[in-house]
């Protein structure tokens, strides 16, 4: 899945979790950032922001634990007066233009990932 809508609120906003592939590339000091991510995330305890995840789809749970997929939550807006389809393609629009942003930051978050290194 590419997204899950976790709450709405007032009918013109809901809060999701966005799930984007994390790049399968070498960093700077050549860490592969899956294993980064997967790393970083183990440090902070956290798999999912989707509670009900692990139990309707394992196999995605996975892929947020081995670093292929990154968790990414935002509040998409919409007009009140969209119709739930017009509100879903604004949802489908909101992951399209974050996916290629989201990678970016990865990209930069995670550049010296795993360096260690001693000064002479």
């Amino acid at each position: 899945m590419n997204y899950h809508v976790l709450q709405s609120s007032r009918g013109d906003r809901v809060n999701v979790v966005f799930h984007i592939s994390v790049p399968d590339e070498l960093n700077a000091v050549t860490v592969n950032l899956r294993d980064a991510v997967k790393q970083y995330l183990a440090g902070q305890g956290i798999v999912s922001q989707v509670p009900w995840l692990e139990a309707n789809n394992p196999t995605e749970y996975a892929q947020i634990q081995n670093g292929e997929i990154y968790e990414h939550s935002t509040v998409v807006q919409y007009n009140v007066n969209f119709s739930d389809a017009d509100k879903r393609t604004a949802m489908d629009q909101k992951y399209t233009a974050m996916a290629a942003m989201v990678q970016d930051e990865i990209r930069s978050r995670f550049k010296f990932w795993g360096l260690d290194r001693d000064v002479a």
